[in-house]
């Protein structure tokens, strides 16, 4: 089979037709596995040694043209300052976020220069533009009715489920010291007797169910 000779295999996995593209190199077939693309030659004429030109299939023409555009990404995206290396955060979500955020960034600075139809603007500039279009955002200026949402009253107070020491009870609102090391009371809701309360309601004996219905009650207000 001369150097350069193309064919395909259909098939379906799963109910999805696909097809094994083939082509001869000098050495080996190489054989790509897709859903899209045909046999039809496309592109420049490539030379081979002691080889007469040829055309890529689309498939192949494909394969080579765009194999790169991951690493040309994750390029544009960690130069010349990289968002997600400057941001010294090791909580998750920001991790996650300043990675969909230098994602969004390059993806929008070629969308642009696609559609505009002229070269792309170096990073840092359009990252500047990018973050001035955020802050000037006109759709946070916007008065529409429903928009608007009741605001929450502040609490008064902090919220924190506490246990009592051991060898103290409650007398009314007051700890006092207790002949028994862990002594228990029937919590507010009837649930179980438990040694925890809320620290905005000292006296209130509150098991986990109980602590919860009186955040929602509190804080609701």
């Amino acid at each position: 089979m001369p150097v350069g000779s193309v064919d395909s295999i259909g098939g379906n996995l799963d109910g999805i037709d696909f097809d094994v593209f083939c082509m001869k190199e000098p050495d080996y077939v190489m054989m790509l596995m897709s859903t899209h693309g045909t046999n039809i030659r496309m592109g420049e004429h490539k030379n081979r040694d002691g080889v007469e030109a040829f055309q890529y299939p689309e498939v192949v023409h494909n394969h080579y043209q765009y194999r790169h555009q991951i690493d040309d990404h994750n390029n544009k995206r960690h130069q010349p300052i990289s968002l997600e290396v400057t941001w010294a955060t090791k909580t998750w979500e920001n991790r996650v976020f300043a990675y969909l955020l230098a994602t969004t960034e390059v993806n929008c600075n070629l969308a642009s220069s696609f559609f505009i139809g002229e070269p792309p603007l170096p990073s840092l500039s359009f990252r500047k533009e990018l973050a001035r279009e955020l802050l000037l955002n006109p759709y946070f200026n916007r008065n529409v009715a429903t928009d608007e949402r009741p605001k929450r009253k502040r609490t008064c107070c902090e919220h924190t489920f506490t246990t009592l020491r051991a060898y103290t009870k409650w007398q009314g609102s007051d700890i006092i010291p207790s002949s028994s090391i862990y002594p228990q009371r029937m919590c507010k809701g009837k649930h179980r007797k438990v040694r925890t309360y809320c620290s905005c309601s000292p006296g209130v004996v509150m098991c986990e169910e109980c602590y919860a219905q009186h955040k929602l009650e509190i804080d609701g207000q």
